[in-house]
């Protein structure tokens, strides 16, 4: 039977300093148990990611497509859906290994590739982190690894860069941003429509005819009423085709003048 600490120190008549040190230990041990599960949680793959790491260092082509292949099979073996909390351990395992200084930017870059294919929340702060860095290779690769994770924090987080980012990295963003095509994210695309840049504007009717729906369909058939660069009417134009919609072809049919006759 049991016996609590409290119990014991009553027993046997033991002071109170020595009851708080036994609850302390007790309260020490229950904490590095579960410390200790979740280390081992997040590391069920990491032995083999670094040797598969250490694969892509070498010279010879034949090993690096091994690494990668047999990266990739890591990866699916791990989120298969039979497997246990898989995905998030080796989400926790392929952050391990893009932190890790020995780790090579080729191989850092083919993880980052296989978080575009697996990657949960709980990489988008990291993903963020290199997205907004300086190594531009790997700054991509998050990128793209983001545009393909579900749920609003990495909406979020690629909002915030766009705010930030120059021209190049605006453009970048929008594409991103379509490919997500949630409300948030065709709601930014829908400003960038309106600004001074034409090449930016270019990008967001481009996004919007890829993302289609009802909200990207009526953001664009308003500006093509609005607007005489022949260059952005053209997007608009492919876009607004894109979507396919009755709608669409009305807009096209029927606006007149073509918004290219008024500039």
């Amino acid at each position: 039977m049991g016996c609590s600490v409290e119990a014991v120190s009553t027993i046997f008549n033991i002071p109170n300093i020595f009851r708080m040190k036994i609850s302390f230990k007790k309260q020490f041990l229950v904490i590095a148990i579960s410390t200790f599960s979740s280390v081992a949680l997040a590391s069920e793959y990491r032995s083999e990611l670094i040797v598969l790491a250490e694969q892509f260092k070498s010279p010879d082509l034949e090993t690096q497509y091994a690494a990668r292949r047999g990266l990739e099979m890591l990866v699916a073996k791990a989120s298969a859906p039979n497997v246990s909390r898989g995905v998030a351990k080796i989400n926790g395992d392929l952050l391990y290994g893009l932190r890790n200084s020995s780790v090579s930017r080729e191989a850092k870059k083919y993880m980052l590739r296989q978080l575009a294919l697996v990657g949960s929340n709980q990489a988008v702060s990291s993903l963020n982190r290199i997205m907004l860095g300086s190594d531009v290779l790997l700054a991509e690769n998050a990128r793209k690894a983001l545009e393909s994770i579900e749920g609003s924090r990495a909406t979020s987080v690629l909002i915030k860069a766009f705010t930030k980012a120059g021209v190049a990295g605006q453009k970048d963003l929008i594409r991103s941003l379509g490919k997500r095509g949630d409300a948030a994210s065709i709601s930014l695309i829908g400003k960038s429509l309106e600004g001074a840049d034409t090449g930016i504007a270019i990008e967001a009717a481009q996004a919007l005819g890829r993302a289609g729906g009802e909200r990207a369909q009526s953001l664009l058939i308003f500006q093509y009423g609005q607007i005489a660069d022949d260059g952005l009417v053209q997007a608009l134009e492919r876009s607004i085709l894109a979507i396919g919609s009755e709608d669409s072809v009305i807009c096209l049919l029927y606006t007149s003048p073509s918004p290219r006759d008024r500039g």
